[in-house]
């Protein structure tokens, strides 16, 4: 299947996806689970859980942030988007990724993890920066209309292939 379809493709799943990451967050982070109508859950589920769900939804984020990203950046050399178009949801997937990796390195700096966990941490974070650095990229070309831009995108794009790639093995 060629890369243009895969990323059209992806476009609906990113959609549903992100909605059901929001909920599953709402439901499962943000307010407290109710074993009964006005009892609340005496016990909390274990760090190792804990980290093997967030691992999970961490290489979901990657990998839809990074089809997303390719799917603009190609519909944007289509021309099926316009510069400021492109620019403003390529600035939102990078704004997403900053917040989301700003929350990964309090987790970092501040949990209570295990080397390892730590060191894979740090693999997911590292690929975060890459997407940061490949939306960048093309958003500096829109403003400028320097090719070098579009080169360094797509090496970020490369970069960020093989690190999603080594997360997965």
């Amino acid at each position: 299947m060629s890369y243009w379809i895969q990323c059209t493709s992806m476009r609906s799943l990113f959609t549903s996806s992100a909605l059901l990451f929001f909920v599953f967050f709402k439901t499962c982070c943000t307010s407290p689970l109710q074993a009964e109508k006005g009892k609340k859950q005496t016990t909390q589920p274990s760090s190792s859980l804990v980290l093997e769900v967030l691992g999970t939804v961490s290489m979901q984020s990657l990998y839809l942030t990074y089809m997303a990203m390719g799917s603009l950046s190609d519909g944007f050399v289509a021309q099926s988007y316009d510069a400021e178009t492109t620019k403003g949801v390529m600035e939102s997937y990078i704004s997403i990724t900053e917040t989301s990796l700003q929350q990964l390195e309090k987790l970092f700096r501040d949990g209570n993890l295990s080397q390892e966990d730590k060191k894979i941490l740090s693999e997911i974070m590292s690929t975060y920066r890459s997407l940061v650095k490949q939306g960048k990229s093309l958003v500096a070309y829109i403003d400028t209309g320097n090719v070098d831009n579009l080169k360094e995108f797509e090496e970020h794009r490369k970069t960020v292939t093989g690190k999603i790639e080594s997360l997965l093995h």
